[in-house]
């Protein structure tokens, strides 16, 4: 998988990145569309899945990864996610937990305008082709 739109990503972020994609695409590409709305844990620090499963529910996740106040989760969609995208994602979950955000107890909601992600967005929306964030 190329990394493409993320010029401004460090490279902490490419790998965390990449980690992100592989945990999520691999079910997609395994169970197809058994996958799709189904969760995977994912760990803030570097963006791998700490088990690697995929969990029915987003309550079967934190149950599963109670003991890791560090993981955030992720819902799978058609196709997967893509780079870009899951620099967006990781990004956004980074600075919820900066700010208090508990994922075992709260889902945030990531903004569907990008401008009330301004300040935060700044890098992601910079790379992003033709300044969308569509998927490919």
């Amino acid at each position: 998988m190329t990394l493409k739109g993320l010029e401004l990503a460090t490279q902490e972020e490419k790998d965390a990145v990449q980690h992100l994609c592989d945990a999520v695409n691999i079910h997609v590409d395994a169970q197809g569309a058994e996958a799709f709305g189904k969760y995977v844990a994912i760990r803030l620090a570097d963006g791998k899945s700490p088990d690697g499963a995929l969990y029915d529910t987003r309550r079967d996740a934190v149950r599963h990864n109670i003991h890791d106040p560090w993981c955030f989760y992720v819902k799978v969609n058609p196709g997967g996610i893509q780079p870009h995208e899951a620099w967006v994602v990781l990004g956004y979950a980074r600075q919820a937990k900066d700010n208090g955000a508990v994922f075992q107890n709260e889902e945030p909601i990531v903004p569907m305008m990008t401008e009330l992600a301004a300040p935060w967005l700044g890098r992601q929306m910079a790379c992003a082709p033709g300044g969308t964030f569509g998927r490919g």
